[in-house]
């Protein structure tokens, strides 16, 4: 499961609308992926309103459990050639192909003669 979008509110515990929707994701297992994409060394910004001065980060991806453990990196990617007050967040997933072989149960498989037709 792979849910991305804008939240209109951050991922923090004492956030009530995040506090909710967790609240709904913990039951799926699925949780928020702001750990890939935030660093120490500057705020996360996702939204950025010149005009009001004001910026967040609002925009988020939710995975679920077992697909949070294909995710190699994440990145706000913003290239500065964006139109959109929102910045885009890129995750990058290694998924790892499982192959298998159907067994084959010859003891069903039926010889069949076509018949002779006579005109």
């Amino acid at each position: 499961m792979i849910i991305a979008g804008n939240t209109n509110f951050e991922c923090d515990a004492g956030n009530n609308g995040f506090e909710q929707l967790n609240n709904f994701l913990m039951a799926y297992h699925i949780n928020h992926c702001d750990n890939f994409v935030i660093d120490s060394t500057h705020k996360a910004v996702t939204y950025t309103n010149e005009a009001l001065g004001h910026c967040s980060f609002i925009d988020h991806v939710f995975v679920s459990d077992t697909v949070r453990k294909s995710i190699t990196s994440g990145v706000i990617y913003d290239s500065g050639s964006n139109n959109s007050d929102h910045i885009p967040l890129v995750y990058t997933f290694l998924f790892t192909p499982k192959i298998s072989c159907a067994k084959h149960d010859m003891s069903h498989d039926m010889s069949h003669v076509r018949p002779k037709y006579h005109s």
